[in-house]
């Protein structure tokens, strides 16, 4: 699991439209090795979703080792791995993506509440 403190998760629901999953599936790509071929996949789950409430899971990848799932849950964004791959390499890896995600919702969040 995650070491990574993103701080507290926002007061304000965060819309999840067209724009918002694009720039998460962005950093999923660029932080968490998703396959940037299942970008239109995605956004069309996402879309279903609308505000970031509730709970909510894309598979980035089957397998054990590094980064495995997407989550939303009550406006928290989070990558997570398995209990099969603990290594350092992957704990660092998922660290950043958490802190690139909550940086990525805050900003979102900033725009949408001006």
């Amino acid at each position: 699991m995650s070491n990574v403190d993103t701080g507290a998760p926002p007061e304000f629901p965060v819309t999840i439209d067209d724009d918002a999953a694009e720039r998460i599936y962005r950093v999923l790509v660029a932080y968490a090795d998703a396959d940037p071929n299942q970008r239109l996949a995605f956004i069309r789950q996402m879309k279903t979703t609308g505000v970031g409430l509730g709970q909510t899971e894309w598979r980035i990848k089957a397998g054990y080792y590094g980064p495995t799932c997407f989550s939303i849950c009550d406006n928290e964004w989070f990558v997570k791995g398995t209990r099969d791959d603990i290594t350092p390499a992957t704990l660092e890896q998922i660290d950043i993506a958490n802190l690139e995600l909550a940086k990525l919702r805050d900003t979102i969040l900033s725009e949408q509440y001006p």
